[in-house]
């Protein structure tokens, strides 16, 4: 029985839940391959409010996440160890405190990162084929692959993709990509190929949407899919986050057309919680980069950039096989 969990705990413990999982698979080469494919979803400034099951705002549709979420645990306490996107990105890559290495803000210098051992080294030293998807903000983009990721798809703001793979998941030499998609379908994509071009190796994705994030650049068919009166800036998030949606959507059919759906796990995380800016403003869409990206953290107190809940307590789920590793992720 597949079961998903939405999980609310430190993230630092997905490290070693991943490492004490992979350490347990069976090392008998006859048997059926045990090691389990990963897949972590990281969205970017998403706020609590903007998923579906949780039911606080009615205009979110997220179906596909939400049907990972029936399929499982529904946990209350997960917290990002940083408001901010470089040192929640460092905790989680490293699986340790980032302020042990020097990594507190966005303008932190990153030489105690590249010192760090990440989770994509690990795993692939063990063997698993990794690729790295989206939002880096760790360093240039050309060093994503001393980090453990094989593959890499990268792209940043409005900045062409970075990749040494093409869109079907073909290699090509590390480069400047132009968008053939919109970038969060782009990388939707991209990652799906991949699971197809290695249907039969165990995988490591690391999936990192730039949503909704600012700029806030939903094409007009997806905002189409929110009618009615509403800030614009929040028609635009919705249609960022519906786009994420739908990668969903593409990556779970993948898995089930190759019959890898019992074999994968699936984290779905954020890196922290939205910036409102205190009081949303819906300015044009194109002249306040800096200002609310239209999501909401609903019902919680605070935003990105602070230690309170709306900056901390973020969108977290899972969908897992592996039950009797159920205890490496207890809610408390």
């Amino acid at each position: 029985m597949t079961s998903t969990a939405i999980l609310r705990f430190p993230l630092l413990k997905l490290f070693p839940f991943v490492m004490t999982l992979i350490a347990s698979s069976t090392p008998d080469v006859s048997a059926v391959p045990a090691k389990p494919n990963l897949i972590v979803i990281y969205t970017d400034d998403h706020g609590h409010a903007d998923l579906g099951l949780h039911g606080v705002v009615q205009d979110i549709r997220t179906p596909h996440l939400d049907a990972l979420a029936r399929g499982g645990v529904v946990a209350k306490h997960g917290y990002s160890t940083a408001p901010q996107c470089v040192p929640s990105r460092a905790g989680l890559m490293t699986g340790r405190f980032q302020a042990r290495f020097g990594v507190e803000s966005n303008q932190s210098a990153l030489d105690g990162f590249n010192k760090e051992t990440t989770i994509a080294t690990r795993l692939q030293r063990a063997g698993y084929v990794t690729a790295q998807f989206g939002k880096w903000h760790l360093g240039p983009t050309e060093e994503i692959p001393r980090h453990g990721f094989t593959h890499v798809f990268s792209q940043n703001a409005q900045r062409p993709f970075s990749a040494n793979i093409t869109l079907e998941g073909k290699d090509r030499p590390m480069g400047d990509l132009p968008p053939a998609e919109y970038h969060v379908d782009g990388c939707s994509k991209a990652a799906a190929a991949v699971i197809e071009r290695y249907a039969n190796k165990p995988f490591f994705l690391y999936i990192a949407y730039r949503a909704p994030h600012t700029p806030l650049d939903a094409p007009q068919h997806y905002k189409d899919r929110f009618p009615g009166p509403m800030p614009e800036r929040r028609r635009a998030a919705l249609g960022m986050l519906a786009a994420v949606d739908d990668g969903v959507g593409l990556l779970t059919d993948t898995l089930k057309k190759h019959g890898l759906t019992e074999r994968t796990l699936i984290f779905f995380i954020g890196d922290n919680g939205a910036p409102l800016k205190i009081h949303k403003v819906d300015s044009p869409l194109q002249g306040d980069p800096g200002g609310w990206d239209g999501s909401l953290n609903d019902p919680l107190n605070g935003e990105k950039g602070m230690l309170a809940e709306g900056g901390l307590l973020h969108a977290c789920q899972t969908k897992q096989r592996y039950q009797h590793h159920r205890e490496a992720c207890d809610t408390g």
